[in-house]
């Protein structure tokens, strides 16, 4: 599928808020449980090295799709208790 022009604009715009450790810091401290009783500043301090941003291209079907269609293991005793 295509990506539109506002698509890509929009992405852009998204890596690069998300690039500035200020955002990150929050968005830690406020959605991760272990960063809430952490300050901002101390948070920041942890974030080591700087963002790349689509510096690298990455698969779209990345993380793979698992295919099961035929690997669940059947054994005699499935569905009878174990005496």
């Amino acid at each position: 599928m295509a990506e539109s022009q506002e698509s890509k604009k929009y992405d852009a715009l998204a890596k690069s808020l998300l690039a500035h450790k200020e955002v990150i810091a929050n968005i830690l401290k406020y959605v991760v449980k272990e960063f809430e009783d952490c300050s901002i500043e101390k948070i920041i301090s942890c974030l080591n090295g700087n963002p790349e941003i689509a510096s690298e291209q990455v698969d779209d079907d990345y993380p793979p799709k698992m295919d099961s269609a035929g690997s669940e293991t059947v054994s005699e005793s499935d569905g009878t208790p174990h005496i």
